[in-house]
């Protein structure tokens, strides 16, 4: 099992990240990848399986809920408060919304599935 060295990993700067205990971020830690969130780059679409679940560092995303008419609104707002594809979170593997970067930035991710797996073992 991998071990978590606080001092050799970063001090996230996602909030939900920074907030967990250290035994449970050392659970998650070796499966987090940074990456870059460019401008307008689609994480998920809605009835689509989420396939990973960003952690936002820098920059916004928006959760958008597809209308009648075809077009969108922004039902929610996503950064470094918080995390992108709750749907895993709780149980799912879809949600019926776009997720889309706003504001380009970086981000940790996580593939969904190995998101679940890693909250059964968190208490």
């Amino acid at each position: 099992m991998a071990t978590f060295d606080p001092d050799a990993a970063p001090t996230p700067r996602n909030h939900l990240l920074a907030a967990l205990p250290p035994e449970d971020l050392a659970l998650l830690w070796p499966q987090l990848s940074p990456v870059e969130l460019p401008f307008r780059q689609t994480l998920h679409m809605p009835e689509e399986p989420i396939r990973a679940v960003y952690f936002p560092e820098t920059g916004y995303t928006s959760r958008l809920s597809p209308m009648e008419d075809g077009d969108f609104a922004e039902v929610g707002l996503v950064g470094p408060e918080g995390m992108t594809g709750l749907a895993p979170l709780l149980g799912a593997d879809t949600d019926s919304f776009e997720m889309l970067v706003q504001v380009p930035g970086t981000a940790f991710r996580m593939d969904a599935g190995a998101f679940r797996e890693a909250l059964d073992r968190i208490p």
